[in-house]
């Protein structure tokens, strides 16, 4: 099963234990994350350099778009803990397009975060509150590298799938306003420092990438709950 799909099935798993759960905190979200892969970066620039045809880098890991799903357990008036969730994806491409065809050079990379979470709330004012939090857990990635060439009536390519395990720990600070008693939003903000982790081959474990993944970046989005 795809991490996509796990997260997902994740989040409708917990939506139905949750009817009952009146206390507990269900926290829906997305933002806009960076992420760091400097050593799959270097991957596209040494394959730019060697190049004898031209390739230029048109993607390099931009930030993008992240789903996230926290489940948080009040202990306390103020304090709170939990689990939390988050689906993330990005990639680089190398490419060279004319009128004889093209070819590219493509790393897809997909990350599902699983971990705990501990969170302290405290009130700004009657509607405004304030949350200091801090999760950690592992993250589990899927790595896609493609290379294809097309010419005027042919077409050939190349494609390996990797998987990474690895450590994440994510210190976040998020402001928020409550609307209509219980319901709430707020507008977080973090930074998820991911230990370097090796990319190995999902048909042989044996067989690795030189190059590691790191997801290490600024987290910034908006909730509800």
């Amino acid at each position: 099963m795809s991490i996509k799909k796990v997260f997902f099935t994740i989040l409708f798993s917990i939506s139905l234990l949750i009817v009952n759960g009146q206390q507990i905190e269900i926290r829906p979200g997305f933002g806009y994350g960076t992420y760091s892969m400097s050593e799959l970066k270097e991957l596209l620039q040494q394959s730019v350099s060697q190049s004898q045809i031209g390739i230029k880098t048109t993607d390099n890991f931009p930030a993008f778009v992240f789903y996230a799903l926290d489940v948080i357990q009040p202990v306390s008036s103020k304090f709170g803990m939990g689990i939390t969730t988050g689906f993330y994806s990005t990639g680089g491409r190398n490419n060279i397009t004319d009128y004889s065809g093209s070819y590219s050079e493509e790393i897809r990379v997909r990350s599902l975060n699983l971990g705990l979470l501990a969170s302290y709330r405290d009130s700004i004012d009657k509607n405004f509150f304030f949350n200091i939090e801090i999760a950690s857990g592992i993250k589990l990635s899927n790595v896609s590298i493609k290379n294809v060439l097309k010419l005027t009536d042919y077409q050939d390519g190349t494609s390996y799938d990797f998987q990474s395990k690895g450590i994440w720990i994510e210190p976040q600070i998020r402001v928020g306003r409550n609307f209509f008693g219980k319901f709430s939003c707020s507008l977080f903000a973090g930074y998820e420092i991911n230990l370097k982790s090796k990319i190995v081959s999902k048909e042989n474990p044996q067989n690795y990438l030189s190059a590691k993944i790191d997801w290490s970046g600024i987290r910034t989005g908006i909730s509800v709950c």
